[in-house]
């Protein structure tokens, strides 16, 4: 490792574990940096990238792949997600708006003959 060799770089070194959720905010700041990741292998280094004016070293210690879908494989699911969500919501709606009327008198007559079973 680069810090190994050289400790005075010790204070200026961060170590950054990017997952794949991260990776659209990092790359809104550091999007350059990130497609000269994307193409070199574990346990290769790059040269220093000056990006934003900020220098960047990237020594790829792990990577880890993941399998992202498209949106034509997963758009009936979200459509299905998406029409369940709106169904509840549409339910919880109407439970809310229904006002129940009781007629007390036959409610009485309905438990005292339950009761009496």
């Amino acid at each position: 490792m680069l810090t190994e060799e050289y400790e005075s770089l010790q204070a200026y070194y961060d170590y950054a574990e990017v997952s794949s959720d991260e990776y659209s905010a990092y790359s809104r700041s550091i999007g350059d940096v990130f497609e000269v990741a994307k193409g070199i292998q574990t346990g290769e280094q790059t040269e220093v990238i000056d990006e934003n004016e900020a220098l960047y070293f990237i020594d790829m210690i792990d990577r880890k792949e993941y399998e992202f879908y498209s949106y034509e494989r997963m758009k009936n699911n979200v459509m299905k997600q998406v029409k369940e969500e709106k169904f509840e919501a549409l339910v919880e709606e109407k439970i809310a708006d229904l006002q129940i009327k009781m007629d007390k008198e036959s409610l009485y007559k309905f438990v005292k003959e339950q009761l009496s079973h």
